[in-house]
Formats: structure tokens, sequence, C-alpha cells
């Protein structure tokens, strides 16, 4: 894969608006992970290359098998915080 890391939640746990607000790590815990790492690297929004790249791996488990019908990732993702994601690191 893409070596990009996903944050994922449960649909009806993003429609709650007190879930969507705890889900993941604080985005200060994020960004100073962020600026430790050995390469730059940035948070950034969703693409349609990202769901390109992830259905891609996806098919290929499917065409192994694994699992024995296609799954279709799209929905699997979520674009709500994209504003967010498209602002630089500060």
């Amino acid at each position: 894969m893409s070596g990009n890391h996903l944050y994922l939640a449960a649909p009806d746990a993003l429609a709650d608006p007190g879930k969507s607000a705890a889900i993941g790590v604080p985005v200060e815990v994020d960004l100073e992970i962020l600026r430790k790492n050995s390469r730059q690297r940035d948070l950034a929004p969703i693409t349609d290359a990202d769901v390109a790249s992830t259905q891609n791996v996806a098919d290929t488990f499917h065409q192994l098998g694994v699992p024995p019908k296609r799954i279709d990732i799209a929905p699997a993702f979520d674009r709500r915080f994209t504003d967010i994601l498209s602002r630089p690191l500060s």
C-alpha cells in the first residue's frame, strides 16, 4: 500500500457529534508524532487516488479468494474532515 495510515471509525459513531469529536488521537499528539518522524509527513485529506489505491489492494486480495466476494472500499472513506486536513500544519 501507499504507506498512508487511516483512522477508522464506525459510521454511527461519526453521526453522533459527541462521539465524532472524541474519535482518534488528540491533534496535539498527532502533530508531535509528525514533527518527530525521521521524514516529513503531513496529515492530508483523502483523495480519489487514495480510495483507488486501497480498492486495488482489496481487489487483489479478492482475486486471491480472500475475501470470496468483492468489497467496495469507497463507503469506508469519510471526507468530512477535508477542510481541516487541507490546512498546513503549524
